[in-house]
């Protein structure tokens, strides 16, 4: 039985995903594709990790970062202060070994290259993000997200 964090074992589950992503209503509402609300929550909520990583870890200025993502200060505080993203997605992305490894790649990736400058470097960070967002969808799919009756 999953716990309250979403966790069986202190692993993630698809279940948790999954209400994470419906808002623990059940199943998603026939009119909204499942990528939809993933895009809405899992994006942000990769760009939420990477932009407190590149912060918290690496010790970056937020204008800096800003800068790094080509999105304005006030946006990397609005990251920062879980007003976009999911804040419980994003602690997940920063705390699973799996995820995780995936956001330093992506955030040196980023600083190697003074942000994304030419095709090749933003092919590979789509491929990163991407990744990630796959794997959370299958989890979400597993759980039935986007099923109909």
């Amino acid at each position: 039985m999953a716990s309250r964090n979403g966790r069986v074992d202190g692993k993630l589950t698809a279940e948790s995903m999954t209400t994470k992503l419906d808002g623990g209503m059940g199943k998603m509402p026939v009119a909204e594709l499942p990528c939809e609300k993933a895009t809405r929550v899992i994006i942000p909520s990769i760009r939420a990790a990477l932009v407190r990583y590149l912060v918290e870890e690496r010790k970056m200025t937020r204008y800096s970062v800003a800068k790094l993502l080509g999105i304005t200060p006030a946006s990397v505080t609005y990251y920062m202060k879980g007003l976009r993203g999911d804040p419980s997605i994003e602690e997940k992305l920063l705390e699973i070994p799996e995820y995780k490894g995936v956001i330093v790649r992506m955030a040196e990736l980023l600083i190697s290259n003074n942000g994304i400058r030419d095709g090749k470097s933003y092919r590979t960070f789509k491929t990163m993000v991407c990744s990630v967002c796959s794997r959370l969808n299958d989890a979400a799919r597993l759980a039935g997200c986007g099923e109909t009756d």
